[in-house]
């Protein structure tokens, strides 16, 4: 078994997760052919994925984080690290599959890895309140902190910024938009090639502890479509 790793917080920070995978126990036979990356968003850390671990777990996943300093650098770098965990995985025989669920940022991260290099054993992608073209908030604080966090420019959703360069992977993602987000724009969410788009009722930095999204995206997970009572 896994165990986080954390290292000795910095100065004015809580912690500092260490990048890496921090899978937990294979609870079923299951549980080592399906295997789901989880990836946070900006200013989250892998502890925001606890609820939707338990749940997946639950349903016979094995789960692991992919941990990264979400203020620190841009998508890509964080992209291309975890391009270099997804190969380790795909090179190992502990699973035939490996699916992807993102937060936010996060689904930023996992298009700039798989545009690097998609795993062979490459899942479904399930996308969480995702900026795919961009968000208007993020465009306000580039203003003033765009410099300090780079993150935030490229996150904009003016037309030509990174968000909306960013190429798109062949993968089956299904997207999922909050009602009430207040940070991404409904239309922003949506994918060329989307395989299902879903709005539930919920905020942008709480969907994922919302039972009902954690019951459409083992849906998805399994069959590639949303339940419509999720909404």
């Amino acid at each position: 078994m896994w165990r986080d790793t954390v290292a000795p917080p910095p100065s004015g920070l809580e912690v500092q997760i260490i990048p890496r995978f921090v899978p937990h126990e294979m609870r079923s036979t299951t549980a080592a052919r399906e295997h789901v990356v989880l990836v946070h968003g900006l200013l989250r850390t892998p502890r925001s994925w606890t609820t939707l671990r338990r749940h997946l777990e639950r349903e016979g996943y094995s789960t692991g984080v992919f941990g990264y300093p979400s203020l620190a650098g841009r998508f890509e770098l964080h992209g291309r690290r975890l391009a270099r965990e997804l190969l380790r995985l795909d090179s190992g025989r502990d699973f035939a599959r490996v699916h992807l669920v993102g937060h936010s940022l996060g689904n930023l991260v996992i298009r700039a890895a798989l545009a690097e290099r998609p795993p062979r054993k490459l899942g479904r992608v399930v996308m969480l309140v995702p900026p795919n073209r961009g968000s208007p908030v993020a465009r306000k604080l580039a203003r003033w902190l765009g410099e300090l966090v780079p993150v935030l420019r490229q996150l904009s959703d003016e037309f030509g910024s990174d968000a909306h360069r960013l190429a798109v992977p062949r993968m089956e993602a299904g997207v999922i938009a909050a009602r009430f987000d207040h940070v991404v724009a409904r239309s922003s969410t949506h994918l060329p090639g989307e395989a299902d788009h879903l709005l539930v009722s919920a905020l942008h930095g709480f969907v994922m502890y919302q039972p009902p999204v954690q019951r459409a995206i083992v849906a998805f997970l399994r069959d590639g479509r949303f339940p419509r009572q999720a909404k």
